[in-house]
């Protein structure tokens, strides 16, 4: 769950311009045993906590004509982390095989200065079902405090689209992790799971400080309505990759969580609305109806 709010103000009657913002941030984290690389629907995580990012923020803007914006700035961060459940110790017992014992768990927080850069392009038709164009977010928060438990993050989401005639195909990738500042303790945590996140699993499955996930999906747009509730409705299929891990030598080598769906959408004038299956590997599967878009 986030929300935030933002507005701007221009500068000199000129196109840069200055946004103060306020958001807070609340998910899920489970944490696996070697390093999320067995993390699968079946086995059991050695943690669970709430995640709580609040953070207020002035950013400087500016927009890149028709291609998009460019923006730095700096924001205060508070990160905190409450258990919510005790900390599952895990033996391995060799050949796959590990053990569990139950221990107190502990939570955490940090508060760090940070200073933010980001370059959003987009250059999709549409948001909800893209049939042509590209679109790129990228950024980065460098810590400006020196504290134990300050991190640095960046994170990079992607997405093309091409079409012909009523089908389209577009494919997403992601990647993110922290670097620098002290690794050994707390840090951001990104979460995989759920609608077009590893659709098969839970929503916010998998939580790890570093994220590499993609996906491929293919549509077709079987309606277009000019007026009434429906706008349009497609039917489609996806294929997904992707997992978390909590250290860098892990990062984006594997294993992979793997994901396939069907699905039936439409564009309504409150937002998109979709239902359908996924299957991963194993037996996992999901049957999922989502009101809203997660890119």
């Amino acid at each position: 769950m986030a929300q935030r709010h933002r507005a701007r103000q221009p500068l000199f009657h000129s196109d840069v311009y200055v946004a103060p913002y306020a958001s807070i941030r609340r998910n899920d984290i489970n944490l696996y045993p070697g390093d999320n690389t067995d993390a699968n629907e079946n086995s059991r995580p050695i943690a669970s906590y709430m995640q709580q990012d609040l953070r207020a923020g002035l950013d400087l803007g500016m927009p890149l004509g028709t291609w998009g914006k460019a923006r730095a700035g700096v924001a205060q961060v508070w990160t905190a982390y409450h258990p919510r459940s005790s900390i599952i110790k895990a033996t391995d017992n060799g050949d796959g095989d590990w053990s569990y014992q139950a221990a107190a768990l502990s939570g955490g927080s940090t508060s760090q200065t940070v200073g933010t850069v980001g370059l959003t392009i987009d250059q999709l038709d549409d948001l909800l079902f893209p049939r042509h164009g590209f679109y790129l977010d990228s950024g980065a928060q460098f810590s400006l405090s020196r504290i134990d438990g300050s991190y640095n993050i960046a994170q990079a989401r992607g997405l093309w689209a091409m079409s012909h005639g009523i089908y389209s195909v577009n494919a997403a990738i992601e990647a993110g992790g922290q670097f620098g500042g002290n690794r050994e303790t707390p840090a951001y945590l990104f979460n995989l799971g759920g609608f077009q996140r590893l659709s098969a699993y839970a929503p916010d499955q998998f939580s790890g400080s570093y994220i590499r996930y993609g996906r491929v999906t293919g549509f077709a747009q079987r309606s277009k309505f000019d007026s009434g509730p429906l706008r349009g409705v497609f039917a489609g299929a996806s294929l997904e990759a992707g997992n978390v891990w909590n250290s860098p030598q892990h990062f984006a080598r594997g294993p992979w969580l793997t994901s396939a769906s069907v699905f039936a959408g439409s564009t309504t004038v409150t937002g998109p609305v979709y239902l359908g299956l996924a299957l991963a590997p194993g037996g996992t599967y999901n049957v999922y109806f989502q009101l809203g878009n997660r890119f």
